[in-house]
């Protein structure tokens, strides 16, 4: 399991960069992030390179915050390798609630963050197919 941290932010200018230097002045480092905003609010998801860390640093500042388990996926960057996976977690009935993705390096490798709505199963789904699925430490020492 990965540790994703999900914010509730008001959807202002700078809040954002509220958050970010935060982390930035507390020496924490970020491997995702993804906003996304719905009228006057919003939420900030992100991948810190020390969770707990970062974490302890926000909720200090009192901000409506919580960690997330997600699934973090290494697959070929390539046609038709995400629609696999997808499909894969389609045909066993797992809905996906958020998912996002990187290119780690073109035509090598990406990297796919998944929320879910069975992580157990999906979990095991994956690997039995052969797909990586990286730790909170593999994750936080890219």
């Amino acid at each position: 399991m990965v540790t994703q941290i999900a914010l509730f932010l008001e959807n202002k200018p700078g809040r954002i960069e509220a958050v970010t230097k935060l982390l930035s002045e507390a020496h924490i480092n970020l491997r995702g992030i993804t906003v996304s905003g719905q009228g006057d609010y919003g939420v900030m998801k992100i991948l810190p390179d020390n969770p707990q860390k970062a974490f302890t640093v926000l909720e200090n500042r009192h901000l409506n915050l919580s960690k997330v388990p997600v699934l973090v996926a290494l697959i070929q960057d390539r046609p038709g390798s995400l629609h696999k996976m997808l499909e894969l977690l389609s045909l066993h009935k797992i809905n996906i609630e958020e998912c996002y993705g990187i290119a780690l390096e073109q035509n090598k490798n990406a990297l796919i963050v998944l929320e879910v709505d069975n992580y157990k199963q999906a979990e095991t789904l994956l690997l039995q197919n052969g797909i990586t699925l990286l730790t909170d430490k593999e994750v936080h020492t890219l």
